[in-house]
């Protein structure tokens, strides 16, 4: 799913395009997980998980439109990102049968994912 269209909205109710210059919402930039760091990306494939940081106070939904064509030859590369852009954090750690996630604890960060779900 390409990134080119994702919304984003304010507690107050304002619109913003996330890579659109007067989005002050959010960073303008669209982070994936690859292997063990981020990266900034054009696409969220299947099974992927984002991580799109938030500027202004409170919550807000994001927006993305689903495009069932499938292109062979789509950019998966995103924007340039200055080193002085704040990265997202690590990633929570998996937990096994009997762990419940907490605060706190070793191994993962915070943050909240977006994971694409393919039924």
């Amino acid at each position: 799913m390409s990134v080119n269209d994702v919304v984003v909205e304010d507690q107050d109710g304002r619109f913003a395009f996330l890579h659109h210059s007067d989005n002050d919402i959010t960073q303008q930039i669209f982070w994936v997980y690859s292997g063990d760091e981020y990266r900034a990306a054009a696409t969220l494939d299947v099974a992927a998980s984002g991580w799109i940081k938030k500027l202004t106070p409170g919550q807000g939904p994001i927006y993305f439109r689903a495009v069932a064509a499938a292109v062979a030859d789509r950019n998966t590369t995103g924007r340039p990102v200055p080193d002085s852009v704040e990265r997202p954090p690590a990633p929570p750690r998996a937990f096994g049968d009997n762990e419940v996630s907490g605060g706190g604890g070793s191994g993962g960060g915070s943050g909240c994912f977006i994971s694409t779900i393919i039924d």
